[in-house]
């Protein structure tokens, strides 16, 4: 009876130790990075040219019409590791491709055609829309492809760019990707009252359902070098943008609704000239509506702490 046991005991040793190969297999499931392009940013701008009916019935497979132009920033082990300097500048960590179409699904897939590696969007920061495309098509249409999506995160920022949206994903700084340098610049609310808090997907889409107008955060790119200036307005009822808020009107919007985490505000001494600036801490506000017949009037009430 013991040596039965012995052998049992054996027996249920070897059955362990062959179970306990298995959490160190690895996933056997996953996809070596070295063949994976990480999608981190994304513009959407309107086509320049677009194909016209006849054009687009004669089309023998795969017909689509030129509506928009999708431009993917992409970073490969192999372009994020070089430090290769041509013509003495170092190479560009990032590859930017566009692809013209109507289906942002079916554009995101010809890319297939021109890259060796497949395309990761569970990493995608950053999607900016150009400001004719925001005029033309609701943006419950244009985000729809990226909410349906279950490769891109709800947290992705969705910004509007005044001109063309391609160009907010550029850069003149070697090493620099401008995906990463956007996601970042909403992080300096704190600093100042132009930056509007950040709309991620999931934001927007509660936006677009509500059926209210709101705003989003505007871009200006040029010469590679980007800014955030202003806010677009978002028409509720229709979803398209309608104008734009400068500068100086989306601060004076920050110290209406009390939302600002930081900024300055600058004057002069009345009897000196001396100039005085006034570092936010914290605000907050109180809005007092008043309706009289068909008037309608606000007092708002602001109160600042800071230094």
């Amino acid at each position: 009876m013991r040596q039965a046991s012995n052998h049992v005991r054996f027996f249920l040793s070897v059955l362990l130790s062959v179970f306990l190969l298995f959490p160190l297999a690895g996933c056997w499931s996953s996809h070596e990075i070295e063949e994976r392009s990480l999608g981190v940013g994304m513009a959407l701008d309107k086509a320049n040219k677009s194909m016209t009916e006849k054009e687009f019935d004669e089309q023998e497979e795969y017909p689509k019409r030129n509506l928009i132009t999708s431009t993917y920033q992409l970073i490969t082990p192999q372009v994020a590791s070089s430090t290769t300097v041509q013509g003495g500048s170092q190479q560009k960590a990032y590859v930017n491709m566009a692809e013209t179409g109507d289906s942002i699904h079916q554009m995101t897939r010809e890319l297939s055609l021109r890259r060796e590696t497949s395309i990761a969007s569970q990493h995608l920061k950053v999607i900016i829309i150009g400001e004719a495309l925001a005029r033309t098509y609701s943006l419950g249409k244009l985000v729809n492809e990226f909410l349906r999506d279950n490769e891109i995160r709800p947290s992705c920022l969705v910004l509007i760019s005044k001109g063309r949206a391609r160009d907010g994903l550029e850069s003149k700084t070697a090493g620099e990707i401008p995906a990463f340098r956007l996601a970042g610049m909403v992080e300096n609310a704190y600093r100042t009252t132009r930056i509007l808090p950040p709309t991620s997907l999931i934001k927007l889409e509660s936006n677009i359902e509500s059926g209210t107008s709101f705003l989003l955060q505007n871009v200006l790119s040029a010469n590679g070098e980007i800014k955030f200036a202003g806010a677009a307005i978002i028409k509720g009822k229709t979803n398209k943008m309608i104008g734009f808020l400068n500068e100086e009107e989306l601060d004076g919007l920050t110290w209406i609704t009390g939302k600002g985490k930081g900024g300055l505000v600058k004057s002069f001494d009345k009897k000196t000239g001396q100039l005085i600036v006034y570092e936010i801490q914290s605000m907050k506000s109180h809005i007092e509506p008043y309706v009289k017949g068909n008037s309608i009037s606000f007092n708002v009430h602001i109160e600042s702490e800071g230094r």
